[in-house]
């Protein structure tokens, strides 16, 4: 099974199809997800979110409106998915398969990029606002909480593309030891 690492002799072939059997079962959200955020991924990487102009009776009259925290509640919720089922991948197959290493990279940056469209969409929206309104303890909290948003999802982002390390040979291992 390529799809695994031979490797890993903790791991029995009962877990390994679990493993499999979860990550296949979650990646149905995480398709569902791609799905869901085709729009705003193109609304924003397009650059039509920066000519997006503010319309007061677009956020209600009140001073901070629940509108601008949908997105912020999407992107959490979409994180709750999307981070176990990547993190699980990582674990369950084989990165040092060139193949599989390209596979799990192009999936993570594409479920990544869809967290960040939806997180951008909602952080620029709060500018325009606090623009607009000027600032208060809860759009300051929103700013923050956009920023950690980024912070996570990068971070994630290196931490599964970070290269497996590489198992050396007996040979290897006895250069290095004579090497110092």
């Amino acid at each position: 099974m390529i799809f695994f690492e031979s490797s890993r002799t903790d791991l029995t072939k009962v877990s390994k199809m679990i493993l499999l059997i979860v990550a296949a079962i979650l990646a149905i959200p995480a398709i569902w997800i791609i799905y869901i955020c085709y729009e705003p991924f193109i609304y924003v990487f397009s650059g039509d979110l920066f000519e997006y102009q503010f319309i007061r009776p677009q956020f209600g009259i009140g001073l901070d409106q629940p509108t601008l925290g949908k997105f912020y509640i999407l992107f959490f919720l979409f994180s709750l998915i999307v981070f176990p089922y990547l993190a699980l991948l990582r674990f369950a197959i084989n990165r040092r398969n060139k193949l599989n290493y390209v596979m799990f990279g192009c999936l993570a940056i594409a479920l990544c990029l869809c967290l960040v469209s939806v997180l951008t969409i909602g952080y620029y929206w709060l500018i325009k606002y606090i623009e607009a309104l000027g600032y208060t303890s809860r759009r300051s909290f929103g700013l923050f909480f956009g920023k950690c948003g980024y912070i996570t999802v990068f971070g994630l982002l290196v931490w599964l593309l970070w290269p497996p390390k590489r198992n050396l040979s007996l040979t290897e291992k006895n250069e290095r030891l004579k090497n110092g």
